[in-house]
């Protein structure tokens, strides 16, 4: 997905939006004042931007939690929109061929992280044959690099050692969820031209796309 910088979304710019539902699509769910306070925006402005949030599909009510929200897997497109300029296809190629190369780094036995890339997909403008595209859009699927304590130990493992070298959380969900966003933050490696999408595999049957990674059992 891409996007204009210049858009809003009920009269918020969309890339404070974009940075919100960045900020939220890994975790369990938010509220109204959440998101009132990290837009900075009036309870009367709140309101009206989450109506159009979920009007638009980007958010829906929580499942789970009453009073809470979530992104759903257009609001996680969003997240991951680009807002830069379109790509000649051959440095999209590169690019593409770049990410793969930190794909496989995750798998490998040198890589602590606790999860691996189970798959990825490509999806968007990519899948078309035009010699100009919009950005690199790829869903992947991360999977439980161990198993019982193990697993256990390896997530904290990671939380701790990045609070060792400097990192702060925000919350105590963001700590949480941590060992999964460094996934996600090394994978797009400060790309401006890769746009990450969380594995919806409900949402993936709906969209054309194309499996360009399997990992092998």
């Amino acid at each position: 997905m891409r996007i204009a910088s210049a858009e809003t979304i009920g009269s918020v710019p969309i890339l404070q939006i974009r940075r919100f539902l960045r900020e939220t699509m890994h975790g369990s769910g938010w509220t109204l004042p959440y998101l009132q306070k990290r837009l900075s925006l009036t309870p009367q402005q709140a309101r009206a931007l989450l109506t159009q949030l979920h009007a638009d599909g980007f958010v829906e009510p929580s499942p789970n939690h009453r009073d809470m929200w979530e992104n759903t897997s257009n609001g996680n497109a969003l997240a991951s929109a680009s807002a830069a300029l379109a790509l000649h296809r051959e440095s999209a190629e590169k690019r593409l061929e770049e990410f793969l190369g930190r794909v496989q780094f995750v798998n490998s036995p040198e890589c602590e992280f606790a999860y691996l890339v189970a798959k990825v997909v490509l999806i968007g403008s990519m899948l078309s044959k035009k010699a100009r595209v919009s950005d690199i859009d790829v869903s992947v699927r991360l999977d439980r690099k161990y198993v019982g304590d193990a697993f256990a130990k390896a997530l904290e493992d990671r939380k701790r050692l990045a609070q060792q070298t400097g990192r702060s959380f925000k919350s105590s969900i963001d700590m949480i969820f941590w060992p999964e966003r460094e996934v996600w933050l090394h994978l797009k490696d400060r790309s401006r031209s890769i746009s990450l999408i969380a594995w919806d595999e409900k949402w993936l049957e709906t969209q054309p796309h194309k499996v360009i990674y399997e990992r092998k059992p």
